[in-house]
């Protein structure tokens, strides 16, 4: 076999052993974390179950790598591209006004305010 033959072959071995880099999913994801922060209003909430609310919430904190005691809530964004998880919550609580802009601050208040509503 000449050795230009061989090489075609081992390049393609070696593509089949590595999976896609991201996902469709995950490059929307990626898009949707580029965009800067939106105020939030009402109907952004209407119809979403506790959950989605919860997550709503606590994804504000978790895009700036807050840990979270709630296990559910730890093992839901370790899942989301991105996640790092580098702040324990005391740690974030200490620094959550340097890391989280006047926009996301007030989306974090107005959903829970929400949440109390329901």
């Amino acid at each position: 076999m000449c050795s230009l033959e061989a090489e075609r072959q081992r390049l393609a071995a070696e593509r089949q052993n590595f999976a896609p880099l991201t996902s469709r999913d995950e490059i929307q994801e990626i898009a949707r974390l580029a965009q800067p922060p939106q105020p939030l209003m009402e109907h952004d909430l209407q119809g979403k179950s506790k959950w989605e609310l919860e997550v709503m919430r606590i994804e504000i904190f978790a895009r700036q790598d807050r840990r979270f005691r709630r296990p559910a809530l730890q093992k839901y964004f370790e899942g989301q591209p991105g996640y790092k998880g580098q702040y324990l919550p005391e740690e974030f609580d200490k620094a959550a006004a340097s890391l989280l802009s006047d926009i996301q601050k007030k989306n974090a208040t107005f959903i829970m305010e929400y949440q109390k509503r329901q």
